[in-house]
C-alpha cells in the first residue's frame, strides 16, 4: 500500500474512534490535474487567414500543435525571440475521444521577424526559423508512405520497417552529413491497416518521427490511407487538418460529401511556392471523381500558380502522382498511369489547353512504395515528377515487366515510355528511373541562378 493511502486510512480510523455514533466514510472528489506531459509536438506551415492583414495566396502562418493526456487543460506557450513572452493555446475538438484519449492544443503564432524558441509546459523547447517570402531558402526533406501495414505484410520493427532510421537521417541527427532541413514535407500515408487509434498513431508516426518533427516546420499532405470513411482519416483530421481554429469534425462520411480539401498555396521561403492539392481519393475512377479533380486543377491554374515573370520555383504536392510510370506495356511501350490515371484524365478536361499546369516545375508524390523520377523527352512539359513513397512502408516492385528468366535481384531500373495522344493532348514521351529502396528525397536550394537540386537518399541495404 502506498504511503498516501496509509495516511488517509489512519486519519479515517481516528475520526471513527472519536465519534460515539459511529462513522461513515464520505468519498472525496478527486481534483488533481493529470501530469502535464507533452506526448508529441510540431509546427506546421498553413495558409495565413485571409482576414489577417489581407493575406494573399501563399502567405504562410506557423501553427504550433501539441498533444497532452486526456482531461488536460491547454496551457500557454512561452516564447523567446520576438513573438511576445507568452501565447495562449486552445483545444481542438475531438469527436472520437474513445479512440483518441488525448487533448490536441494549438496556437497560430503571430508574425515574427526572426527565429524564436517555443517553450512547452513540460520544459521541452522547439526552435522555429523565420518563415515567409523574404527568408533565405534552405534544404527541404521530403518523406512519404512511412507507416507500417503490419500483420502478414510487414514486421513493424527495424530493419523491415525503417521509418525511425529515415527520420533520424532526414533530421540530420544521424547520417545525411548532419544537414538539418529548413522544411519537411510529408506526402501522405502515415498509418496503415485501418487502425485509426491514438496508440497506432503514436507507434507508427509520432514516436519514430520525433527527431524530424522537432527539426523543422512541416507541410502535411493527406494520403489515401487518411481518406474519410475508412483507414486513418479521423486521426489526420484531428492532428494535421490545416484549417486553423476549425472544429474537428467526424470523418465517417463519404468523400464526395465532405472533407475534399481545396488546394492552397504556401510561400515558406524566398523563391519557392508550394501548392498542396488533396488527392487522397484519386483512386476512385469515376466520372464524379474526374469532374471534382478537374475543378481543383482549374483552381490551381487560375489562382495559385504565380503569374509569369515571378522568379520562383513552383512545386505541386499531391499524394497520388500525375505523370509517374506505374508500368509499361512490353510490346507497345505505352505507359500505365497510377491509380487508374484519374488525375491525368481530370487534367484533360480542364479549361487550360493542351499544356495544363504550365508554370509548375515539379510534382511531388508518394503512393508508390519506392523512388521514381519521370521527366519529358524533347519538351519542357509536363513538369518533372518525383515519387518519394519509400519512407518505411513495405516496398513495391519495379515497374517494367520481364519474363521469369530475366528477373534479377536488382532494385534499380530506367527506361522510356509514351502516353498516346488524346482528344486534348499530344503524344507524350517520358523517361524514368525507379529505385525500390527505403529512404527520402532531399531538395537543396539553387546556387548561382541554377534550379533546385533533388537528391534521393537511400538507406544502406543489408
Amino acid at each position: 500500500m502506498s504511503r498516501p493511502r496509509r495516511i488517509a486510512l489512519r486519519a479515517l480510523l481516528w475520526v471513527c474512534l472519536g465519534l460515539a455514533t459511529g462513522c461513515q466514510a464520505v468519498p472525496q472528489p478527486t481534483t488533481a490535474e493529470p501530469e502535464l506531459r507533452v506526448l508529441a509536438k510540431w509546427v506546421q506551415i498553413v495558409p495565413a487567414p485571409i482576414e489577417d492583414n489581407g493575406a494573399q495566396p501563399g502567405t504562410v502562418g506557423a501553427l504550433v500543435r501539441f498533444v497532452l493526456p486526456e482531461r488536460s487543460t491547454c496551457p500557454p506557450l512561452a516564447v523567446e525571440g520576438g513573438a511576445g513572452p507568452e501565447i495562449a493555446t486552445s483545444p481542438r475538438g475531438n469527436p472520437a475521444p474513445q479512440r483518441f484519449p488525448v487533448v490536441v492544443c494549438e496556437a497560430l503564432l503571430p508574425p515574427f521577424p526572426g527565429p524564436v524558441t517555443l517553450i512547452f509546459p513540460d520544459g521541452q523547447t522547439h526552435d522555429l526559423p523565420a518563415l515567409g517570402r523574404g527568408m533565405a531558402p534552405g534544404e527541404v526533406a521530403i518523406v512519404g508512405d512511412t507507416g507500417c501495414p503490419g500483420l502478414r505484410t510487414q514486421r513493424c520493427a527495424p530493419p523491415t520497417w525503417p521509418f525511425a532510421e529515415v527520420a533520424a537521417q532526414a533530421s540530420g541527427h544521424k547520417g545525411n552529413g548532419g544537414r538539418k532541413p529548413r522544411l519537411v514535407i510529408h506526402l501522405g500515408d502515415y498509418v496503415y491497416g485501418g487502425t485509426d487509434y491514438w496508440a497506432n498513431w503514436q507507434a507508427e508516426f509520432f514516436t519514430p518521427a520525433r527527431p524530424l518533427l522537432e527539426a523543422a516546420p512541416w507541410v502535411f499532405a493527406r494520403g489515401n490511407h487518411e481518406s474519410c470513411g475508412a483507414n486513418a482519416g479521423q486521426g489526420w483530421m484531428l492532428f494535421f487538418d490545416p484549417r486553423v481554429g476549425a472544429a474537428t469534425e467526424s470523418c465517417d462520411e463519404d468523400w464526395e460529401k465532405r472533407f475534399f480539401f481545396a488546394p492552397y498555396a504556401l510561400d515558406p521561403m524566398a523563391g519557392l511556392r508550394l501548392i498542396v492539392m488533396d488527392s487522397a481519393n484519386a483512386n476512385r475512377d469515376t466520372a464524379g471523381a474526374q469532374e471534382a479533380f478537374a475543378a481543383r486543377f482549374d483552381q490551381v491554374m487560375s489562382s495559385l500558380i504565380p503569374p509569369p515573370g515571378r522568379e520562383e520555383a513552383v512545386w505541386l504536392i499531391s499524394h497520388v502522382a500525375i505523370w509517374s510510370v506505374a508500368g509499361v506495356e512490353p510490346e507497345t511501350e505505352v505507359m500505365k498511369l497510377p491509380r487508374h490515371g484519374t488525375l491525368h484524365k481530370a487534367l484533360e478536361t480542364t479549361r487550360h489547353g493542351e499544356r495544363p499546369l504550365l508554370g509548375v516545375d515539379v510534382v511531388l508524390s508518394g503512393d508508390f512504395h519506392g523512388y521514381q523520377k519521370a521527366w519529358p523527352l524533347a519538351s519542357d512539359w509536363p513538369p518533372v515528377q518525383y515519387v518519394a513513397g519509400n519512407g518505411g512502408a513495405k516496398l513495391g516492385r519495379l515497374v517494367l515487366e520481364r519474363p521469369p528468366e530475366e528477373m534479377t535481384d536488382s532494385v534499380k531500373e530506367s527506361g522510356e515510355a509514351f502516353f498516346p495522344a488524346g482528344d486534348t493532348a499530344a503524344e507524350l514521351r517520358i523517361a524514368f528511373e525507379t529505385v525500390v529502396a527505403f529512404g527520402f528525397l532531399r531538395a537543396s536550394p539553387p546556387e548561382q541562378g541554377k534550379a533546385w537540386r533533388f537528391t534521393p537518399i537511400f538507406l544502406e541495404q543489408d
